[in-house]
């Protein structure tokens, strides 16, 4: 890629981050064996946590604890994190809009203390609670049900394991 600089078009080199890595790893300098040590422990911390993703939450909540949250948040931020992982898309996204418009009315009232909170919640969970019906008048189906995919799937699961025990 050429850039025109005041003392003539000069060549660019533009990198993401993968790239700056590989660039890394390539420089053959003693000054970059500890940035490659670095890079080697990282990846295998990260192969680690593919394989056993408690680590995974171990490791967010020691970053959490490092940057001065409270205990009681972390508890609820990773607990947080494991129901939404039991969630159907639809789920999802009916919890991401109650949380997102709980946030914009807390915002824009500028609530403050338990009952205004409370309130904001409660008319958020509300405003997602109209929309699922509404997603259930327009399909005629459930959204929430004991059909749901993720629940199908782990029932089967369990079932396959049953029967091979």
């Amino acid at each position: 890629m050429k850039f025109a600089t005041t003392g003539g078009a000069q060549k660019l080199q533009c990198w993401n981050t993968e790239g700056i890595f590989r660039l890394i790893q390539s420089i053959p300098s003693p000054k970059a064996e500890p940035f490659k040590r670095w890079l080697a422990r990282v990846g295998k911390e990260r192969l680690d946590e593919i394989e056993n993703p408690e680590l995974a939450m171990a490791r967010m909540q020691e970053l959490y604890e490092k940057k001065g949250y409270p205990k009681e948040w972390i508890d609820k931020r990773l607990r947080g994190i494991a129901v939404r992982q039991d969630l159907t898309d639809i789920e999802l996204i009916l919890t991401m809009l109650a949380e997102a418009t709980t946030t914009k009315l807390h915002r824009d009232r500028d609530s403050n203390g338990m009952v205004p909170l409370k309130k904001d919640a409660q008319d958020g969970g509300a405003v997602a609670g109209r929309t699922r019906k509404d997603i259930e008048t327009q399909s005629g189906k459930p959204v929430i049900s004991a059909k749901n995919f993720k629940q199908l799937a782990a029932r089967k699961a369990n079932t396959l394991k049953v029967i091979e025990d």
